[in-house]
């Protein structure tokens, strides 16, 4: 059979694309093959350059950042920003759980922040879970607390239980309270744990039926507000 006409350009191509394929089969022949130690050197040498590269633009980032005219701000009025943002939702919630740890994320200068100071670990509540807690008495060792010894319409179990097993573990913490909020059946063993001495509180609130009720000792109080409550002799 005759071969028809062909193209120039297209046989010119193919010729090189041979001479292309017979040149890797040469190099295959002579060259010798890298042995994996060669090979896994070469990636360790790689992954090292991508670390320093990522080091590199993670502290051009932390300088930029502190160009932000909000990072530009005296500390204590950044600090109080960052707890109207934490404190801004229902008490109790899950978003109130996660509320730190969201903000803690925008950038490094502001986890510093949260983490370094007090102000944003001071409220303990009994409807915080175990760990949370735990976190908020490890992040604030040495300053305040807001006390807050009430239970959400949602908990079950014995209530009383709850409320008396918070109020044990608070009491420790008497010298530390700086508010006290208590709500729920006031018995003898709460009342005998609310007068604890607390030489440092400025505020105490009662939402309960209550007949007496003595208050702890401590520093002169800004408030004391009695909400729900039925008073008798």
């Amino acid at each position: 059979m005759q071969r028809g006409n062909s193209d120039p350009a297209a046989e010119a191509l193919s010729e090189e694309h041979q001479q292309s394929r017979d040149l890797q089969v040469g190099n295959t022949c002579t060259e010798p093959k890298p042995t994996m130690e060669q090979l896994d050197a070469q990636l360790a040498e790689m992954e090292d350059s991508k670390h320093d590269l990522r080091l590199n633009i993670y502290q051009i980032k932390r300088e930029r950042n502190a160009l932000v005219p909000l990072h530009r701000l005296p500390g204590e009025i950044f600090v109080s920003i960052l707890l109207k943002v934490a404190r801004g939702i229902e008490p109790g919630s899950e978003l109130e759980y996660g509320r730190l740890h969201i903000l803690a994320q925008v950038s490094t200068y502001w986890f510093d922040t949260i983490i370094a100071f007090p102000s944003f670990w001071q409220q303990l509540a009994p409807y915080h879970p175990p760990h949370f807690r735990e976190t908020v008495l490890k992040r604030n060792p040495s300053g305040l607390f807001d006390i807050e010894c009430v239970l959400r319409d949602g908990d079950t179990g014995p209530r009383g239980e709850k409320l008396l097993s918070f109020m044990k573990m608070a009491a420790s913490l008497s010298q530390r309270w700086k508010q006290l909020a208590f709500a729920g059946e006031m018995t003898d063993e709460i009342m005998e744990f609310l007068r604890t001495p607390a030489p440092k509180a400025t505020g105490e609130t009662f939402g309960t039926w209550i007949s007496t009720i003595s208050l702890s000792r401590g520093a002169p109080l800004a408030s004391v507000d009695f909400e729900l409550s039925k008073f008798s002799n």
